[in-house]
């Protein structure tokens, strides 16, 4: 299997994962951080000197969302990012969302790590800290951070939480995640490693309001130069 940022996950995303449309709204589109297709981040980093290719589209009835991100591991302890989104419905909405760029540092690799974010687009800024812990097959990931946008004095305390078992080839779990003023969101999702440099993935979210807003998503996470598991072995 590729050696993706979770076992491979993904942006809290301070700036939680394109995919809610209804939390979209709020803290805006980062595909650069999290591994799809949760929104709560991993501890783990992109292996150094390869690249993370991730593609993604979140779409329910009259509303649809796309977006890329690329990620490099710097150091083995290091990877930085860049993505940008694009939404074609509804049709009110149309067009691209502003590029993003982020960064995130292992301090402890795979327990605690640290990540940072900006937009260009709507100049907002995150940072966020990561805490991941294995039990056996079961996995469990906790962000804490901050979002803030300049030129305003508008701030968030964000946090997520995500539990997930990891097989040989798969990934499966539940996630929740808000703000201070209370939770924004719930997603379940999986995704299955086809080979050692592409995995795919699916996921359904939503929010907890008494109207409920679903949406389904979908991507395609792809690894390069791929090191294939015997290789990481000899390491």
């Amino acid at each position: 299997m590729p050696h993706f940022s979770r076992g491979g996950r993904r942006m809290v995303r301070n700036f939680v994962y394109v995919g809610l449309f209804s939390f979209m709204v709020q803290v805006g589109f980062s595909p650069v951080m999290a591994a799809r297709p949760f929104a709560t981040d991993d501890a783990g980093t992109v292996t150094q000197g390869t690249f993370e290719l991730e593609t993604g589209c979140d779409f329910w009835k009259d509303a649809a969302a796309a977006g890329i991100g690329l990620k490099h591991g710097v150091t083995d302890r290091m990877d930085v990012g860049i993505g940008f989104g694009y939404k074609p419905l509804p049709d009110a909405e149309r067009g691209f969302e502003g590029a993003e760029i982020g960064l995130k540092f292992g301090l402890i690799p795979g327990l605690f790590a640290l990540s940072a974010s900006g937009s260009f687009g709507d100049k907002a800024y995150g940072i966020n800290g990561i805490l991941s812990k294995g039990f056996g097959p079961v996995g469990c990931d906790l962000n804490l951070g901050m979002t803030a946008t300049a030129d305003t004095n508008d701030a968030d305390l964000t946090y997520g939480l995500c539990c997930h078992f990891d097989g040989e080839k798969f990934c499966a779990g539940a996630e929740i995640g808000g703000t201070h003023e209370g939770l924004d969101l719930w997603q379940a999702g999986c995704n299955f490693c086809l080979c050692d440099w592409c995995t795919v993935d699916a996921g359904i979210n939503g929010n907890f309001e008494k109207e409920m807003t679903l949406s389904a998503t979908a991507g395609l996470t792809f690894a390069f130069p791929v090191i294939k598991t015997d290789e990481k072995k000899g390491e």
